[in-house]
């Protein structure tokens, strides 16, 4: 673990978790690196205070350094805070703003922030004590197709779970192929019913990903499904296995 640079982005992360075995890093010096982006596992912004200028920036570096993660299998993107003056409320709804701002007069293909791939975007936040969000994928009730969707996690007794929630979603990306336990949502486990789970909103629009394909054969998201399906088995706990297209190319 290191603050630097993952190669090919040029701002630097204060969080770069790599794999320093089977990755040599590019360049070190004390506890600044420059790794590979094949070598990266984690990288997390960290705030003192998490204000919205300090979340749009931090988010926009996770975009730029998002566009190097080859989703094989796709490492994690966190913004994690000490303390905010935003409630979950303003600052979850900032998180589904920025990925969902249309401006006025342009096409969904030019939207600013505009997600291709499932899990190039964020993560997880997290505001110690008071503010967890989560991104997951879900499938839509009316297309049935999947979209990356923003979940607030909050506890039904008032214990201050936010810190415990991100540290479970940042080590289901640690713990790689045969390191990773059985177990591995053993968290949420051990909260049991404690835990509430609620839909902020989704972070794309009704075509987004493969869904854009005007092919009728393509266009189901296929390209899309077959990775959701290759990642979640994974975070699940098994080996990963690469996503395969139709004729196992």
């Amino acid at each position: 673990m290191a603050t630097g640079f993952v190669f090919g982005c040029a701002r630097q992360l204060d969080v770069v978790i790599y794999d320093r075995i089977d990755y040599a890093p590019i360049f070190r010096e004390g506890d600044l690196v420059v790794v590979s982006p094949e070598s990266v596992r984690a990288v997390i912004e960290v705030k003192t205070d998490l204000t919205k200028q300090f979340l749009r920036s931090s988010l926009e570096l996770i975009e730029e350094v998002s566009m190097l993660d080859d989703c094989s299998p796709p490492f994690f993107k966190g913004v994690f805070g000490f303390e905010s003056e935003l409630d979950a409320e303003s600052l979850l709804s900032n998180v589904v703003e920025f990925y969902r701002f249309e401006p006025e007069g342009l096409s969904d293909l030019d939207r600013t922030h505009y997600i291709q791939t499932a899990y190039q975007h964020l993560t997880s936040l997290c505001v110690m004590g008071s503010v967890y969000g989560r991104v997951a994928v879900a499938r839509d009730g009316s297309s049935g197709r999947l979209h990356p969707t923003l979940y607030s996690l909050t506890s039904a007794t008032g214990l201050k779970t936010q810190a415990a929630h991100f540290l479970e979603s940042l080590l289901l990306y640690l713990r790689f192929d045969g390191l990773k336990a059985p177990d591995t949502y053993s968290i949420s486990e051990m909260l049991g019913a404690d835990t509430q789970m609620t839909r902020v909103g989704r972070l794309t629009p009704e075509t987004w990903g493969s869904y854009l394909v005007a092919d009728p054969d393509t266009a189901d998201g296929g390209e899309t499904e077959r990775l959701v399906v290759a990642v979640e088995n994974w975070l699940a706990g098994r080996s990963w296995k690469a996503p395969q297209n139709p004729g196992g190319k």
